[in-house]
């Protein structure tokens, strides 16, 4: 895929900033646990990885077949999870 001029100024972010990190704070949940926000729109390669995904979304289905929770039960389940030579862990 080549993309043409205008396509290449759309997706070079003008004003490129670290992405932001904000906390926030769970208070539905007990000892209130705080959740980080990380506000990606102003880095430098986002409007490229946006229209990359869309544009890799058109060619390649992949099936979702593991799901996980969270990052905790990420790693309990990867404890028990067996991986030949030739496997890739992608997230």
């Amino acid at each position: 895929m080549i993309i043409n001029k205008k396509q290449a100024r759309f997706l070079t972010q003008n004003k490129p900033r670290a992405p932001n990190l904000k906390a926030q704070i769970k208070l539905h949940e007990q000892r209130t646990p705080i959740r980080p926000v990380v506000n990606n729109t102003n880095a430098p390669a986002h409007k490229l990885a946006k229209f990359l995904t869309k544009t890799l979304k058109a060619y390649i289905t992949l099936p979702h077949q593991y799901k996980t929770l969270n990052s905790t039960t990420l790693a309990h389940e990867l404890k028990h999870f067996k991986l030949n030579k030739n496997h890739r862990l992608v997230t």
